[in-house]
């Protein structure tokens, strides 16, 4: 059991039950790892519980009635802390945790043989994972010592000690993909839950007592930065020597964080029965102002000559690049509170590590060498350490204002996707075309539908069908629904023909959920002001329509073994759809009246079915002889041809009947990738049971990277 199905567990004896999609969400993950996850969960959890212990209805995860967490610590399952050896740690969580455990030892030596004792490990083990860890002191400047006989040592002061040691743990935290807000069990294998959450408490009443708002990032620093601080004092005490970064510091604490550090170095005084020295009311005051704050009531804490600096710069890139940066006042806005912390970090000498930096400098090149050649004539370079990853962090702030002017003043093509029916290959067309390009879909329907659009608004009409089959004078391109490598070189040509930059949407990519991706949608829908009416309905809308929830059941789901059949004898088309049809017939999805209309599709429109080499689709409207959603597979004995010259004959028939497009994504997208892996096609092709079939969808889909919402 990995961090993360240990903090699913966790969420699930604290709730009972816990959506897919929350969970999903919270992992920045697909649902369908979720139910991986929930599975090995499962066969963890057997030995000890004897019976099925989460199981999931209706896209929601419940956790047997009887398991807590006082049964599964009675059952020796887990401790109220990590047993590393009935659950072992990653390699990455044993190198960062080896790190800290050296880095919390400032006075006496660390043997490799405790660091293998503690995280129960052998000890070539250890030997393996120092060489990392080396790596990563010496990435932050820290030599770790040597010395024959003693073990272990970190050559570091304590500033720097402290530094290291909330760095790690944040690492640490990060491992679990925890990018919320701050979670008390992110940090339970290090500090006991109720200080945690007391910290927090504390630091949370600070907010309020000094009427300032902190960041996620601030709020969560400071409750690390206490809890470190609290350990230390108790384990190490107060006899290190007082650090000259922070008293040279402390004439550079305004009185809004002087008042915060007091208050909080109070309130964990008397919680914890201490007297933490003078250092850590400095060294809290300086967290406050190292991320993000604002006074409650008023705007970003900042002084007159950073408000200055950043109207230089503005000024001094915008004259360079006549982009329009003077009249974008988010950038300002942010850049201050920016450079505001910028200079905090300055004035306690802590670095920022810029993780996107490199991709910045790739993306942004020129801009970032416009920016560092104004940010010394603007006076920026006396207010922040002007290092190139705190100068790509401001070129993040140009970059972001680049976007939205951009967007502002760009337009996208109209696009409307067609197919027979308006369901099927156009939705999976659609999705494709999304992925890969910025198109406003207007709409995707079938072609008799067309008469119905005001067609004179539209830029382009893309199809699986041939424009001869409508006399529309909209311009229209024919492509195929999997849009391959060289439908794509088609698409883009069109639309430069018509005008439209080709560029790809630089988000579809991102490692985001699909409701993240859903929302930056339409979030970016709706970028200027005058638009808030329209983005406010636009999130009702996408609100109301997840609280109806809905069936999105996966490939594997949909196509069980009896609805595949092997090595039909067909002598036409028409009797290879019928064949495709009666899996669905004989379990109830369909009624004989479904195929009838996709033969009459296909006889009226053309072969739109066959949608790559050797593999149709047949699919209709969901209006006529549809019961239940559902999907089936016939291998012909002998291929047949359904008059698609590129991609006949055809070999394998998919028949697809659905209720809505909410009932069949899932299962279309990754039907769409199944498609393309070799080792699913050979299966398919050799396969002597169905259940081969079967089974290899479900490996295939265990493998898919891209998140679908099933």
């Amino acid at each position: 059991m990995n961090s993360r199905q240990r903090k699913e567990l966790q969420l699930l004896i604290e709730h009972g039950s816990f959506s897919l999609s929350e969970f999903a969400d919270l992992f920045s993950l697909s649902k369908r790892q979720i139910r991986y996850d929930i599975d090995e969960l499962n066969l963890a959890l057997e030995p000890t519980i004897g019976s099925e212990a989460v199981s999931i209805y209706r896209n929601v995860a419940y956790l047997h009635a009887d398991i807590t967490s006082q049964s599964l610590v009675k059952s020796e399952f887990f401790d109220e802390r990590r047993d590393f050896s009935k659950n072992p740690l990653s390699v990455k969580e044993r190198i960062l945790l080896t790190a800290f455990y050296i880095a919390w030892s400032s006075k006496c030596y660390v043997t490799m043989q405790e660091i293998a004792d503690n995280f129960s490990v052998s000890y070539d083990t250890v030997v393996r994972d120092m060489a990392e860890v080396r790596k990563y002191y010496a990435a932050h400047n820290i030599q770790v010592i040597s010395e024959a006989g003693k073990g272990l040592r970190l050559a570091a002061n304590e500033s720097t000690r402290r530094e290291i040691l909330s760095s790690l743990v944040k690492e640490y935290k990060n491992l679990s993909r925890f990018h919320m807000a701050f979670d008390p069990h992110d940090y339970e294998e290090l500090f006991p839950l109720e200080n945690l959450q007391e910290v927090a408490a504390i630091v949370s009443n600070a907010e309020a007592y000094c009427a300032i708002l902190l960041d996620d990032a601030s709020f969560e620093a400071i409750i690390i930065h206490i809890l470190l601080s609290v350990k230390r004092f108790k384990d190490v005490g107060t006899t290190n020597a007082p650090d000259t970064n922070v008293h040279a510091s402390q004439s550079q604490l305004d009185e809004v964080r002087r008042n915060i550090a007091s208050y909080i170095v109070e309130q964990v005084n008397n919680y914890f029965g201490i007297k933490l020295p003078d250092d850590e009311l400095l060294y809290i005051g300086l967290h406050v102002g190292l991320y993000g704050w604002r006074v409650e009531t008023d705007t970003p804490h900042v002084n007159t000559a950073i408000e200055l600096a950043c109207t230089a710069l503005i000024s001094a890139v915008d004259a360079c690049m006549q982009a329009g940066f003077k009249q974008d006042k988010k950038l300002y806005t942010s850049l201050v509170q920016h450079i505001a912390t910028a200079a905090n970090r300055k004035t306690a000498h802590l670095k920022l590590s810029n993780p996107l930096r490199e991709e910045l400098l790739h993306e942004y090149g020129d801009l970032y060498q416009i920016i560092r050649q104004k940010s010394n004539s603007c006076g920026l370079d006396q207010l922040i350490n002007p290092t190139e990853d705190e100068l790509s962090y401001i070129l993040v702030h140009f970059g972001a204002a680049l976007a939205r002017i951009h967007r502002a003043y760009q337009h996208k093509p109209r696009v409307v996707v067609v197919c027979a029916t308006g369901i099927g290959t156009a939705e999976l067309l659609a999705s494709r075309l999304q992925q890969q390009f910025s198109l406003d879909i207007v709409s995707i329907l079938a072609a008799h539908r067309l008469v119905s659009l005001p067609l004179d608004e539209i830029d382009l009409i893309i199809s699986t069908l041939p424009s001869s089959i409508t006399k529309v004078t909209t311009p229209w391109l024919k492509v195929g629904p999997l849009l391959d490598k060289e439908d794509c070189t088609k698409v883009a040509a069109k639309l430069s023909q018509l005008g439209f930059s080709t560029k790809q949407d630089v988000y579809v990519e991102a490692d985001l959920s699909t409701s993240a991706k859903e929302l930056q949608k339409i979030l970016l829908e709706y970028p200027q002001p005058q638009d808030e009416p329209k983005l406010i309905a636009a999130l009702h809308s996408y609100l109301e329509a997840k609280d109806k929830g809905g069936e999105d059941p996966m490939l594997s789901d949909l196509l069980c073994k009896d609805h595949i059949v092997l090595d039909v004898v067909c002598n036409d088309w028409q009797s290879s759809v019928e064949a495709a049809g009666q899996p669905l017939l004989k379990t109830g999805e369909i009624t004989s009246s479904y195929i009838d209309e996709v033969i009459k599709n296909i006889t009226e429109y053309g072969p739109y079915v066959v949608i790559t080499k050797g593999i149709a689709l047949a699919h209709a409207s969901s209006a006529i002889g549809v019961n239940k959603t559902g999907m089936a597979l016939v291998r012909l004995k002998t291929p047949v041809t359904y008059g698609n010259t590129a991609n006949d004959p055809v070999s394998y028939v998919f028949m697809l009947a659905s209720t809505g497009p909410e009932t069949h994504m899932t299962a279309l997208q990754c039907l769409s990738e199944l498609l393309q892996d070799e080792a699913s096609i050979a299966c398919m092709a050799h396969a002597t049971e169905p259940s081969e079939i079967t089974e290899q969808i479900k490996r295939f889909e265990k493998t898919i990277t891209v998140t679908i919402d099933c």
